[in-house]
């Protein structure tokens, strides 16, 4: 008598929020065109994710277009203002990167949710009050294969 089929891993699709999004990625040129390839407009630079200023004179926080920003861990490591500003108001995506890559850069002392190994579009997901979660945005495809 055959074996059962094992039972397909559900995995939800995630969908980006309308704030900012860091995309943590070890391939960001590829991320990039795969992004704009899905019509997502993106930019390399951490810097468009920089915090909303406030003017204490007048407090009222001036508003700002949600971006995505795709780029590697130590160019990260170095953007921890535009990291913290993603992390507290929208999400940061951790693509094709490591366990230690997510652990630093979060500061988690757990290990992430496993991950397929080649599905490219499974990320790790950290959304402000939530825990690090595993989904798939399918916008990346197979944007990292091209670069394997």
């Amino acid at each position: 008598m055959p074996l059962p089929e094992p039972a397909a891993d559900p995995i939800e699709e995630w969908t980006p929020p309308a704030a900012p999004i860091a995309v943590v990625t070890a391939r960001p040129r590829a991320v990039l065109a795969r992004l704009a390839e899905s019509g997502i407009s993106a930019s390399s630079d951490p810097g468009a994710l920089a915090a909303a200023t406030v003017d204490l004179e007048h407090p009222v926080v001036r508003a700002r277009a949600a971006a995505v920003v795709a780029a590697d861990a130590e160019t990260w490591q170095s953007a921890w203002g535009a990291l913290s500003a993603a992390r507290r108001e929208g999400a940061i995506v951790l693509a094709d990167v490591t366990e230690a890559e997510v652990r630093l850069l979060l500061g988690h002392r757990t290990a992430p949710p496993p991950r397929r190994l080649g599905a490219f579009e499974e990320v790790w997901i950290a959304e402000a009050g939530e825990p690090l979660r595993r989904a798939r945005w399918s916008a990346l495809g197979a944007a990292t294969a091209s670069e394997n």
